[in-house]
């Protein structure tokens, strides 16, 4: 059973959704894209509690994250700081944001 701000579990990991992020990191996440139109959860991988493609009047992105103080966050930071080396085998890193916790 799904408690509620939780996706459905792929056998991964217990997903947030968008809608249980702290309203800071979702503003600026809209402040970034526009308004959100539709969310699409995203059900595999193993290092993100929130992972989905947010989709807005002339864009959808890839958007994964967890809470600051989750011990995994460092892999996090580790990828964006490698993003930029990474542009020829890997999607462009848009933005990195460490907002509300």
């Amino acid at each position: 059973m799904t408690q509620p701000g939780m996706a459905a579990s792929m056998g991964t990991r217990d997903r947030i959704t968008i809608d249980a992020i702290p309203s800071a990191a979702r503003a600026a996440i809209t402040a970034k894209i526009g308004e959100i139109r539709h969310i699409e959860p995203v059900g595999t991988g193993l290092n993100s509690k929130l992972a989905a493609v947010l989709h807005a009047d002339d864009s959808a992105v890839f958007v994964k994250g967890m809470p600051s103080n989750h011990p995994g966050v460092r892999s996090q930071h580790r990828e964006a700081a490698i993003a930029p080396h990474a542009a020829s085998i890997a999607p462009r890193l848009r933005w990195h944001l460490d907002v509300a916790g």
